[in-house]
């Protein structure tokens, strides 16, 4: 038996392996899914097969979906609440052979569809030739559409393993469909089939969907892949993959040494290595290679180009979330735009493919469309009102620039090092050309006439501060931002709300989150969301609560460390689309693993496990969200805890030993950092207006991702988080302690400053105390003097913590800082009797980081 894995390309780690039995499981699922979806129209004329092969083209592309949610689901939480066996899509490798096996079948599928429909489209649009093939019309666009999804994405359907695949690709697709149109199966099972053209094949693509389908599948590259900068990192994971065959057919030990030795002693590159032509020392060599690809526009409609790049966004989102000194306007702004992104790229999915989205999480939309693609319909569709302005960007770009990078890049190379020639001769290089032009900036219609007039002072809006309010009280904007929040905490209160803006909030990840939250604890947690702020100072029942009992907004903002960098690094889209839906999900199950373990395990103040959180934003890079500051310690440890499962952290600077093969392949080798720095402001006053709370956020943020940078990274590989935590009175102290690993430290610390906390508080130091240790400016002696004079039974404690903090290279200023923060919204809390510094974490273990 035969068996296959695919290996991380982040952490090098691989979750399960696959045999050749996984193909037939792959089958039943998609007979499954074709099953599924209503055939009658397409059973009896193939003319009117468009609607339903772009359903089962949908339908693959929602089991994908599907299988990588579960995935990350089962590495966050440690868990296989599905089975590795059933995603089959997800774990079997693109090229079982080194390198490609650090890509997913199922990305490949996805990215192959997303280059060959929008180069189809293209194609149909620009009339470039006839569009017949196999004896079928495809004048019909929605047929030519959904034709060519299908074929691209069970191009490989046949693999594992890549050696006869395309046959076995061919018997595969036709058992599919021939029960619904033999003449629809024999078409799919050709195209699908035949898309290599290399001189060794016999069966080469004979049609221009034939041919598309192969162009897309080569600027895909499977194998070409995983070229992070470091050399050194390559050169490891060679190591890696040396001792991994072992195990698995991943080349051969000829092949790997080849490659090996291609890198290290910089020989000449072999036409049988599967890196087409990369690592050469003749900077042509992967251009030579890719010629008919070059010549792809040529071929197939006289050089033009057939696929673009497609990027939308409100422009200075920051700007509207300034609008909101209340909770319902901050937070409903950034629930509409959240929304508008949702709903331009449903026209995209609806219009071209699911698959052509690359990215739609953070307040942008990122699509691979055709050369064709005119957003006019797009932008009509799209309710503009509330905004002052819109940007948009597209980038029309060659098959061979998404395998080899712009074209201006290919060549004058000279002398420069292979490694470094090539990696950044790729599609990450292509995509940040893309991102840091320009594009265009578009002005709604109903925003250019209110510009032109002058708003009397009692027309000002009083919510923004900013617009036109015909009844001198609210502008358009600010009511539509409202009703957005409005709508959403009355769904999450299980009260349903404007049926229309539900249907738009139920795509953002802001409520599935509280969905996935509420089906996984079946009640058993209670999720508060607020009307106001001011719901803080009120029971569970809305009646006001004494001092001891009210909880302090605290506002978070993270942010990812190396996040931009490493996706620049991608060698192909598929690569890309892995690493981006990485940290895409990174930061939404860690959200989710912190919010849930905070209630099950240590917010137990009151009957059942509270957990009173708003949302703000879940990007794919970035996150923001309000929780009370006694959620705070344990929601910063629990999602350190989950980027720790999902991204592993090690010692950078020491080597861990494996006893075989199948251990080190069971590890986590993280090669950089990539973990996510927050800032988090305490304020008591919850008439303190929210943006303005927001902007000490983010610049407790900043402060972290320095130290990050300055200390953190120099320590680590792999996830983590990185917190700054101040509040109304420290952060006048700021500017002394802001460079210093104190101050700023990981979340697997918040369970040592919890217990310490406790310490203090039985030994009779309260945050008062602290903060008079503070003005000793970290001078240990002076701090300890000072306790035997005025707290002599403290002495024992202050010494061991001061101490601690030394020993963990910490700076004591810093960590008095920190302590005096946190104790000052902690000490004397008392709820339903039980004083908050008492409740216990339930065994809960300490992260450990292990060495590498």
């Amino acid at each position: 038996m035969n068996y296959y894995i695919r290996i991380d390309p982040l952490t090098l780690y691989g979750r399960s392996k696959v045999t050749d039995s996984v193909r037939e499981n792959v089958k039943k699922l998609l007979v499954s899914i074709i099953g599924n979806i209503d055939s009658t129209e397409c059973r009896q004329d193939i003319k009117k097969c468009g609607k339903f092969l772009n359903e089962v083209a949908d339908g693959i592309v929602d089991e994908i979906n599907k299988e990588w949610e579960a995935y990350y689901f089962n590495s966050v939480f440690e868990t296989k609440t599905v089975k590795d066996e059933e995603l089959g899509f997800v774990n079997t490798p693109a090229d079982t052979r080194f390198p490609g096996f650090v890509n997913s079948l199922a990305d490949h599928m996805l990215t192959t569809s997303a280059f060959a429909v929008a180069a189809a489209l293209s194609y149909y649009d620009n009339k470039c030739g006839e569009l017949k093939a196999y004896d079928i019309d495809f004048s019909d666009r929605e047929l030519l559409r959904g034709f060519v999804r299908v074929a691209a994405l069970l191009h490989d359907i046949g693999k594992p393993p890549p050696v006869g695949h395309a046959q076995r690709t061919k018997e595969i697709v036709y058992a599919l469909f021939k029960d619904i149109n033999e003449k629809l199966a024999s078409a799919l099972s050709e195209a699908s089939s035949r898309h290599h053209y290399g001189y060794k094949y016999t069966n080469k693509p004979q049609n221009f969907i034939e041919w598309i389908i192969s162009y897309a599948d080569k600027a895909s590259a499977s194998s070409r892949t995983f070229l992070p900068r470091n050399k050194e990192v390559f050169e490891r994971f060679l190591d890696f993959a040396e001792k991994l065959q072992e195990l698995y057919d991943i080349g051969g030990k000829d092949y790997i040494n080849e490659i090996k030795n291609k890198v290290v002693e910089s020989e000449e590159d072999s036409e049988e290595l599967k890196t087409y032509g990369f690592l050469s020392d003749d900077e042509n060599k992967a251009i030579s290679l890719a010629e008919k690809l070059i010549n792809a526009e040529n071929d197939l409609c006289g050089g033009k180009k057939l696929l673009a790049l497609y990027h939308f966004e409100i422009p200075s989102i920051k700007s509207y979330l300034n609008r909101g000194r209340e909770l319902s306007i901050y937070a409903g702004y950034s629930i509409m735009i959240d929304s508008l992104i949702h709903d331009a790229s449903d026209y995209i999915k609806s219009n071209i493919a699911k698959e052509a989205v690359i990215s739609d999480e953070g307040g942008s939309l990122l699509a691979i469309v055709p050369s064709t693609f005119d957003s006019k319909e797009l932008i009509k569709n799209l309710d503009l009102s509330p905004f002052d302005a819109y940007k948009e960007n597209k980038m029309e770009f060659m098959f061979a620039e998404a395998h080899l990078g712009p074209k201006e890049n290919w060549e004058n190379w000279g002398s420069t090092d292979p490694y470094l020639r090539d990696s950044l001769r790729g599609f990450g290089t292509l995509i940040n050309k893309f991102l840091s032009s320009s594009g265009t900036i578009g002005i709604p219609p109903d925003v250019s006439l209110q510009n032109e007039r002058e708003i009397p002072l009692d027309k000002l809006c009083k919510k923004c501060r900013i617009n036109f309010a015909e009844d001198g009280d609210e502008c358009e904007s600010c009511k539509k931002a409202e009703k957005f929040y409005r709508t959403f905490v009355s769904m999450v209160k299980g009260k349903g709300g404007d049926p229309l803006l539900s249907e738009k909030i139920k795509r953002l990840r802001i409520y599935k989150l509280v969905e996935e939250l509420n089906k996984r604890n079946e009640g058993k947690i209670s999720i508060r969301v607020w009307d106001t702020i001011d719901d803080l100072n009120k029971d569970f029942s809305g009646k006001e609560v004494d001092l001891k009992k009210r909880r302090f907004p605290t506002i978070i903002v993270g942010d990812g460390d190396n996040f931009g960098q490493l996706k620049s690094t991608a060698t192909t889209l598929t690569q890309y689309l892995e690493i981006n839906r990485f940290f895409t999900y990174m930061i939404y199950y860690s959200i989710l693993y912190a919010l849930e373990n905070t209630a099950l395990n240590f917010y137990k103040h009151f009957k059942v496990p509270v957990v009173e959180f708003q949302p703000i934003l879940l990007g794919g890079d970035d996150f923001s969200l309000i929780l009370t500051s006694q959620e705070l310690i344990p929601f910063l440890y629990y999602m350190d805890k989950a980027l720790v499962n999902l991204g592993g952290r090690v010692c950078r600077n020491s080597q861990l030993e494996y006893k075989d093969a199948a251990e080190m392949i069971s590890k986590k080798k993280p090669y950089q950092w990539f973990g996510i720095s927050v800032g988090a402001y305490i304020y008591k006053n919850t008439t303190f207006p929210i943006f303005l709370a927001r902007e000490i956020a983010e610049d407790l943020e900043h402060i972290s991702k320095n130290v990050s940078k300055a200390v953190f990274q120099n320590q680590f590989f792999g996830s983590g988080v990185i917190s700054t935590i101040m509040d109304e009175k420290s952060i006048g102290l700021l500017e002394r302690v802001k460079n210093n690993k104190g101050i700023c430290v990981l979340g697997n610390d918040m369970r040592e400053i919890y217990e310490t906390i406790v310490r203090f508080e039985n030994a009779g130091i309260s945050s008062r105390k602290i903060f008079d240790y503070i003005k000793l400016e970290g001078d240990k002696i002076r701090i300890f003097y000072d306790v035997a004079r005025n707290n002599s039974d403290s002495l024992e404690t202050v010494m061991e913590t001061i101490n601690n903090t030394i020993t963990k290279g910490y700076d004591i200023q810093g960590y008095l800082v920190l302590l005096g923060t946190l104790m000052s919204s902690l000490e004397q809390k008392n709820f339903e009797g039980q004083e908050y510094y008492k409740v216990p974490w339930n065994g809960q273990m300490v992260i450990q980081s292990e060495s590498l």
